[in-house]
């Protein structure tokens, strides 16, 4: 019933109607990824003026644009109780360059407090800031994925 309830709230709202904007790695951390990791901000609406499509539950969502460009996955996992054990936004950027990726979301996690970890990888980039981290890896020859995350203490 949720996820009918999720449905029914991107096709009402104005952005679902009119699509805004193309996706970009900056529009996706800052109106879809962020906002669904820290609870705040209508991430699903947010995805859907963006042309965003796809199957919506309580549970997981997996969207995309419709030639297949963007794929997005948001998750939660719950425990027993209801409450948040961890968040994810699993963005896969089939034409974005891993380094171009990093260039364009740098400093929006530096003016929001995210501290860049040096993990000596030359696939992958990552950012934290308390129980959230953002990770930026591209595998030779694959897409290049952006995964915003939460896990509760």
């Amino acid at each position: 019933m949720i996820g009918v309830i999720a449905a029914m709230a991107i096709l009402m709202h104005p952005a679902a109607l009119l699509r805004e904007s193309a996706p970009t790695p900056v529009s996706l951390l800052d109106d879809v990824c962020l906002p669904f990791v820290n609870s705040s901000g209508d991430a699903l609406a947010a995805a859907a003026g963006m042309g965003l499509t796809g199957s919506i539950t309580a549970e997981r969502s997996e969207l995309q644009t419709d030639n297949g460009t963007y794929q997005v996955r948001l998750s939660s996992v719950r425990d027993d109780a209801g409450a948040v054990e961890s968040l994810d936004c699993v963005v896969q950027l089939r034409t974005w360059d891993r380094n171009d990726v990093v260039r364009a979301i740098r400093g929006r996690l530096d003016r929001v407090g995210y501290v860049v970890l040096d993990t000596g990888s030359a696939t992958s980039s990552t950012w934290v800031r308390g129980d959230w981290s953002v990770t930026v890896s591209q595998n030779p020859g694959r897409s290049t994925i952006l995964k915003v995350g939460y896990s509760a203490p």
